[in-house]
């Protein structure tokens, strides 16, 4: 798997630039994630703790649909990510409504560390569906990204 690097200090630029047809199949995954997570719940009749739910999730062939999707996204920026597992494990437990709060380059760290990592011990990625936190952190991508869109295309006209 060979994800190609945003050099860091040229993701502001691709952020701002990025068209919304690059992200459109990291979004149309996450949409299907979350037609799993809510196709368990309505089956079992209500809302399963993560834990309990993670064993009815059919999340197989996901994982390797997301590395797909992220490998020409340019999310994936280049910085020392080793350094950064050890932090990541502060955001895992991390839901949707607080990884919102994060700007762009930090999510696209987290993913960067996720992804890259996926090469060293094969099974995060898988986990991290299971445990919903891929899906909460494209969701917050996918929020600061459309928030970027409606600031842009909301300028005053001079």
């Amino acid at each position: 798997m060979d994800i190609s690097l945003t050099p860091i200090e040229k993701f502001p630029g691709i952020w701002q630039g990025m068209q919304a047809e690059t992200l459109e199949p990291l979004f149309s995954l996450a949409n299907e994630i979350e037609k799993e997570y809510q196709w368990v719940d309505k089956c079992m009749g209500r809302v399963l703790t993560t834990k309990n739910a993670q064993a009815y999730y059919n999340l197989e062939g996901f994982d390797t649909r997301f590395l797909d999707c992220i490998k020409l996204t340019g999310l994936c920026v280049g910085f020392d990510w080793e350094e950064w597992k050890d932090e990541l494990k502060d955001f895992k437990n991390n839901r949707y409504e607080d990884l919102i709060l994060l700007n762009p380059l930090t999510l696209c760290k987290i993913l960067t560390v996720l992804a890259m990592s996926e090469k060293e011990t094969p099974g995060g990625i898988s986990s991290r569906l299971q445990d919903k936190f891929l899906f909460a952190l494209i969701k917050a991508i996918r929020h600061q990204f459309e928030n970027k869109m409606t600031y842009s295309n909301t300028a005053r006209p001079s």
